[in-house]
């Protein structure tokens, strides 16, 4: 089983918020960009962002950050007041509660008195850039409580629209604003908020050191993944599911394609690879005669069980599964070219998950003989039934189990 693990993003039209391990992607000082010295209350100039991001549905290429612990999309007021009295749970406008915003902890802290403001995009070993928005050691408002600091962090990622909080230590002043903090997102007309668990304004008021939050796009799924039978792209495409199994007859290679349709419009493609080596499997050599139930006629000697990967190639002898209600068993089941099985009539063979028959092979089931499978697998090839019935004009025949694209009127009539 093959199975490929990689960041599901949908559009930004939602999201879901998640708890995360506390790992700060970049420093809480001395970022490049400092703002809110030495005053307080106040949005920042506009920043110009080399990217689009993507948030609540829309796309932008600025942002202002502000002295308590937000970074708005809403630049309509650069280097302007912004407030920080608040006592509504979001989504909310009411007090000092914005739109389009990023609350992260959004809080009255006073940069006024000490600590740094900042900002700075960093590159990634990805190769996709973040922007990182920083408040470092930054007192607590009023005298009562400018002894207590709060240092946090947003970073925004490119491509991915992923938003992350990280908080180094939060700390209360209950005789100011009631203590309240937030770390959430609001949408741009304040009717929809995605807020951490017992992050939201009026929740119990509550101090932590080195916790993380991280918000990611959960709307229309924007990834798609291709399994590939060999290096890269180019080979057999053989599965678009996460998981998938796989029973090669030999050491084969195969990769995992991710595509991501960006909400810019932009594609965004990962692949990765994997060998699979063929060590365990049962591989028909006919040695002795062409009775499938003799343990020497396969490498390694024995008779296959449910647990074994058969597969069958060219030999001098064709096996064929034979005898008396006699049930064949197998993991998955691979003919190659040019080889051939015959089930015999009131014989079966029982496969695990599916069977594959190359274009050149061949699997002849004789009259009354069945294939069972266990899973809901998809096979590959032609498989020849053969039923031998004799009926009236207006009979109804049951001939097998629903095969794909298999029409009644293929059926041969003699």
């Amino acid at each position: 089983t093959l199975e490929a693990t990689y960041l599901k993003l949908g559009l930004t039209t939602d999201y879901t918020v998640q708890s995360i391990p506390y790992e700060p992607p970049y420093q809480f000082n001395c970022l490049a960009n400092p703002v809110s010295v030495n005053i307080d209350d106040v949005w920042s100039d506009t920043i110009n962002l080399p990217f689009s991001f993507c948030f609540f549905g829309n796309t932008y290429n600025s942002c202002l950050i502000g002295s308590n612990g937000t970074l708005t999309f809403d630049t309509s007021n650069p280097t302007g007041y912004a407030g920080w009295q608040f006592s509504n749970n979001l989504p909310s406008t009411v007090g000092a509660l914005f739109n389009n915003t990023i609350y992260g902890v959004y809080h009255d802290i006073d940069p006024s008195k000490g600590g740094t403001v900042g900002w700075e995009l960093i590159t990634l070993t990805t190769g996709c850039r973040a922007l990182v928005a920083s408040w470092s050691e930054i007192p607590m408002y009023s005298d009562a409580c400018n002894s207590i600091t709060y240092t946090g962090m947003m970073v925004l990622y490119e491509d991915s629209n992923v938003i992350e909080v990280y908080i180094k230590e939060k700390n209360v002043c209950n005789s100011w604003n009631g203590g309240n903090a937030v770390v959430g997102i609001q949408n741009a007309t304040g009717s929809a908020a995605v807020v951490a668990p017992s992050r939201n304004s009026l929740d119990t008021n509550w101090t932590v050191t080195t916790e993380a939050w991280r918000f990611v796009p959960d709307g229309t799924p924007i990834t798609t993944i291709e399994w590939y039978e060999g290096s890269g792209t180019s080979g057999p495409l053989i599965a678009t599911s996460d998981t998938i199994d796989v029973c090669p007859s030999e050491t084969t290679t195969y990769t995992a394609k991710v595509t991501y349709a960006l909400c810019d419009g932009s594609i965004v493609v990962e692949t990765d690879e994997t060998e699979v080596q063929v060590r365990v499997a049962k591989i028909w050599d006919g040695s002795e005669n062409d009775n499938w139930d003799v343990a020497n006629n396969w490498t390694p000697s024995g008779i296959p069980t449910i647990n074994d990967c058969v597969t069958i190639p060219v030999t001098p002898n064709d096996p064929v599964i034979q005898g008396t209600n006699y049930e064949a068993l197998g993991k998955t089941l691979t003919i190659l070219n040019g080889a051939s099985l015959t089930i015999n009539s009131d014989n079966n063979i029982k496969i695990a998950k599916w069977v594959d028959v190359k274009t050149l092979a061949s699997f002849v089931i004789e009259n009354n003989g069945s294939l069972i499978q266990i899973d809901n697998s998809t096979n590959n090839g032609n498989i020849t039934y053969k039923r031998n019935t004799s009926i009236r004009k207006l009979d109804y025949v049951y001939w097998s189990s629903p095969v794909s694209n298999f029409h009644v009127n293929s059926i041969a009539t003699g």
